[in-house]
């Protein structure tokens, strides 16, 4: 049996994806790296192997471990479907909102005292109401980010000259898209995360504006603007989209 020396959080860079792992050293000869049921990294390694080596190791094992993570993904619970009726949750601005639907001829979504109040004629319909609320997000979500990326480009003026446009774009695994050309695209969705992963959304697609990829300049760059993205980015990561 294998006597634990030390362990410890560690976690490394692979492209845009952070993997955070549990280091265990011990008494033993070889590194292992195992990916868990529910998705946790561990790694075990020799009590004299030095931090940097067993990161590169896990950096050589990264595509791997992302495969393993998403294979064991699809069997973790799912989230129940909404239902869109009166009780349920949703989040806004990294807040949780009950529903309540009303019945009204003028349809109309308010936000009000801990509540998302929805009226519409069809208070039975599941698809007219998620309509409803997905409208009301995209409108929110419009006026907000448009206004951030505004309050946030003069920072950015200075490394670049190139200018961008906005627009707002649903997308199944990303928060947000640059292209060469700067044309910024935002997931609506975003809107239900807190202010602080907004702004690190925002900052991280304004820095595409002065570097298309994801080289060490680019995190450089992203550093500079938001010291904390890594801890935002992964806050943002742990509440995605429910």
């Amino acid at each position: 049996m294998e006597e634990i020396m030390t362990s410890k959080k560690q976690r490394i860079k692979f492209g845009e994806r952070i993997i955070d792992f549990e280091l265990i050293k011990s008494k033993r000869k070889t590194l292992s790296i195992i990916v868990k049921p529910d998705l946790k990294v561990l790694v075990k390694a020799p009590e004299n192997a030095s931090n940097d080596k067993i990161k590169q190791k896990v950096h050589k094992k990264a595509t791997w471990i992302i495969k393993q993570k998403n294979y064991f993904q699809e069997f973790l619970p799912l989230q129940p479907e909404k239902r869109y009726v009166s009780g349920e949750s949703f989040k806004y601005l990294g807040k949780q909102y009950r529903l309540k639907v009303y019945k009204s001829k003028v349809e109309s979504v308010k936000l009000k005292s801990g509540y998302i109040n929805i009226y519409t004629p069809l208070k039975n319909d599941k698809l007219k109401i998620k309509n409803q609320l997905d409208n009301w997000y995209s409108k929110l979500a419009f006026i907000r980010f448009e206004k951030r990326l505004t309050e946030l480009f003069p920072k950015f003026k200075r490394y670049t000259p190139k200018a961008y446009t906005f627009k707002l774009r649903k997308m199944k695994n990303r928060w947000g898209s640059c292209t060469p050309k700067g044309k910024i695209s935002i997931n609506p969705n975003l809107i239900k995360a807190s202010s602080l992963c907004i702004d690190y959304v925002l900052i991280h697609e304004l820095c595409h504006l002065v570097i298309p990829n994801h080289s060490s300049k680019f995190y450089d760059l992203l550093t500079k603007m938001e010291p904390n993205w890594v801890d935002i980015k992964n806050k943002l990561e742990r509440t995605a989209h429910n």
